[in-house]
């Protein structure tokens, strides 16, 4: 996929989004989903957010792991691994436009 050099600026920007809103900023994580959705399909840029997250959270553990309560970070685990494997299947049964469209009800639902 070739990408213009506004789509770029876009996509830094949505990510640089993405590794502020680990610092603790409630809500701005919403915004670099909106933005990838700007200029990829919503499959695509919800499956370039959920890496750009995890690094995310990579970073977060190795830089914060000594004050870390693990035992609060296990007991989500399962939660959160459900949630993914959750959103695989049912973003493997819609097309593009569904995906929009679920997405957009998520956000608004938030």
């Amino acid at each position: 996929m070739n990408l213009d050099a506004w789509q770029w600026t876009l996509a830094i920007v949505a990510a640089a989004i993405v590794g502020v809103s680990k610092s603790g900023i409630g809500g701005l994580g919403i915004l670099s989903v909106v933005l990838f959705a700007q200029i990829l399909p919503a499959k695509q840029a919800t499956g370039t957010v959920l890496p750009l997250l995890c690094f995310g959270d990579i970073v977060a553990s190795v830089t914060y792991g000594r004050h870390a309560k693990w035992l609060h970070v296990w007991r989500l685990f399962p939660w959160t691994a459900g949630g993914v494997v959750l959103g695989w299947l049912a973003f493997d049964r819609v097309n593009d436009r569904q995906a929009q469209a679920l997405i957009g009800a998520i956000i608004l639902g938030l």
